[in-house]
């Protein structure tokens, strides 16, 4: 059958499918679309003088099928993926919404202001308590390891005279400053989450050595509201200076947990 392409016309057509066998090669398989098949095929029909033609047109349909096979299970993958992945949004949206919001300003995250939320609760509701068994002890290097808590605890999220604590005063400088843009807000809200979770793990770790490696004196001796005057103390009333620190280790875990800080430590 004679040909209705030029020769002109049917090396453009085969420079077009080498080329598109190239590239969907790169993009998504070099095995799916291996070019050597079609190149065998090609000389194939060249050789036994068969219709040129049909041939090309057979391998762009044939081509196209294929393209469209792989880009559709691309997209059910992705999709599963996306799919996966507004779970786990979910679930960790449905985690932190047990916390308290700690209001700092209109551009700082959710994530971030329920982060400050959760550390001050600890702050108001257990570390008064740690610090009054801390300074309950007779050895002195507990109390020196205690102070640089104290220290970060003041300037993560302690107010003074009606102003926010030092880290959050910095932080909403930088939300202030004129033509900031979205990437430097959020690059600057990671090293302030990084450094809570720092600190968050840091603590925890600390009260975890002095709690089970028999650290500190009179474990057992029992705590009474009336030593601390902060509504929060009621609740450990009653229990043992290790009961109490044990509580609290987990109330940590439990922060840690549900924002997701675990890997974040100190090295």
């Amino acid at each position: 059958m004679k040909s209705k392409l030029s020769q002109k016309e049917q090396r453009q057509i085969i420079d077009k499918l080498r080329n598109e066998y190239f590239e969907y090669a790169k993009k998504y398989s070099p095995k799916i679309f291996d070019i050597n098949p079609f190149e065998e095929r090609l000389q194939y029909v060249l050789k036994k003088g068969f219709n040129i033609d049909a041939f090309l047109l057979t391998e762009i349909t044939t081509l196209e099928q294929v393209k469209q096979t792989v880009e559709q299970r691309i997209e059910r993958t992705q999709n599963r993926f996306i799919n996966k992945v507004d779970k786990i949004i979910e679930e960790n949206n449905k985690k932190i919404a047990q916390y308290p919001e700690y209001i700092i300003h209109p551009k700082a995250s959710s994530e971030l202001q329920k982060l400050l939320g959760a550390l001050n609760s600890f702050t108001h509701q257990d570390f008064h308590i740690i610090e009054h068994i801390i300074l309950s002890q007779k050895d002195q290097s507990i109390k020196t390891k205690w102070d640089a808590f104290i220290e970060k605890i003041n300037f993560y999220i302690l107010e003074r005279n009606q102003r926010f604590a030092p880290r959050i005063e910095d932080h909403i400088l930088l939300l202030n400053r004129k033509n900031i843009d979205h990437s430097e807000i959020e690059l600057a809200e990671k090293h302030f989450i990084k450094d809570i979770a720092l600190f968050l793990n840091d603590i925890k770790d600390y009260l975890i050595l002095i709690t089970y490696n028999n650290v500190l004196s009179e474990y057992e001796k029992i705590f009474q509201s009336h030593e601390i005057s902060i509504e929060s103390s009621k609740q450990y009333s009653g229990k043992s200076y290790k009961e109490i620190l044990i509580k609290i280790i987990q109330n940590l875990k439990n922060i840690i947990n549900d924002f997701r800080l675990q890997e974040i430590r100190s090295r």
